[in-house]
């Protein structure tokens, strides 16, 4: 009679069995049924998620790892120059003996923002001009003609490093003085930026003596004259102030000119290392040429290890030829 009104059912929890008829049993299963429910899909909730965070780890550690590998951006002031210097004519007064100038500049210039060394070039009698209609009479000779032909070099490495130069070839109206030369120094370093520790004055017949005059007058604000033949006469006491400014010299000239003699040249070294000057003098005499000593010369000078690379007028060994020593 019992058994045919009740279900009978046993439940054990921990040591102790319970009896309950049908309908108890039933409700305590499906409880326990949706507890066990709710435990899997916690258990899946947790490992879904562990897993998300897992794969995010992961894409954000590879994602550094790429970013560390990507390449670090090269500083543009260290690309060295691989096209020539852009030379271009300038129409601009400076003082009342220039009317116009050529100014070269490395290639990339406009995508740099350091300074450069500079080369004042200083032409001959014959390239005196108004500066204007006249200019294109400054691209005969030296370096503004290598400059026009794209063949004056757009880089020179000395010691692992590359350096280019800034080039400002002015036209005079008439003979020029050391000031004049000055003035347009000082124009250069206005307009472009010029690493002022490293200004050079070279010039040809007229310009090569002008170049020598400039060095005597201002000794100090150059790094490096180079003369070719130069038309100039000053005095052994003059000449002190080159050698008590250490400024490195560098004069060419050929033993056969008729123009501008080449005892000129010697008198001028002879008398600047009469006081002993740190580094030496130096001269290159070649013995035929007549007076244009500047076409071998500057090719010379642009092609060898001379005055634009890593020799006794380096522009760039500070150690053993600046004269700010």
């Amino acid at each position: 009679m019992l058994m045919g009104r009740f279900w009978q059912g046993v439940w054990k929890t921990r040591s102790t069995y319970y009896l309950f008829d049908h309908q108890t049993l039933i409700t305590i299963m499906k409880v326990n049924a949706l507890i066990s429910a709710l435990a899997l899909t916690w258990t899946l909730i947790v490992q879904t998620s562990c897993q998300k965070d897992n794969a995010m780890e992961t894409a954000a550690t590879s994602e550094t790892k790429q970013i560390r590998s990507l390449p670090t951006q090269i500083d543009p002031n260290l690309i060295p120059e691989t096209q020539p210097a852009n030379q271009t004519a300038v129409t601009v007064n400076i003082g009342t003996n220039v009317g116009g100038l050529y100014k070269a500049l490395p290639n990339r210039y406009d995508s740099t923002s350091k300074t450069y060394p500079l080369i004042i070039f200083i032409h001959g009698v014959g390239e005196l001009g108004n500066g204007t209609t006249q200019l294109s009479k400054v691209l005969a000779n030296g370096i503004p003609k290598l400059l026009n032909a794209r063949t004056f070099p757009s880089r020179f490495n000395v010691s692992g490093e590359n350096h280019s130069f800034l080039v400002v070839s002015p036209q005079f109206k008439q003979w020029p003085v050391a000031a004049d030369v000055n003035a347009v120094i000082d124009w250069a370093v206005a307009n472009m930026r010029v690493d002022q520790s490293r200004i050079y004055v070279s010039g040809l017949s007229m310009g090569g003596g002008i170049a020598w005059e400039y060095a005597i007058a201002y000794p100090n604000r150059i790094a490096a004259v180079v003369p070719m033949c130069g038309a100039a006469w000053p005095t052994q006491a003059q000449c002190s102030n080159m050698a008590t400014a250490r400024l490195p010299i560098w004069a060419f000239h050929n033993n056969d000119d008729g123009t501008v003699g080449a005892g000129i040249t010697n008198m001028i070294i002879d008398f600047t290392n009469s006081f002993g000057p740190t580094p030496v003098a130096q001269k290159t005499i070649w013995p035929s040429g007549g007076h244009d000593c500047w076409t071998k010369g500057f090719i010379f000078v642009t092609n060898c290890c001379t005055i634009f690379n890593n020799c006794c007028v380096a522009p760039f060994n500070s150690r053993t030829c600046s004269n700010k020593n």
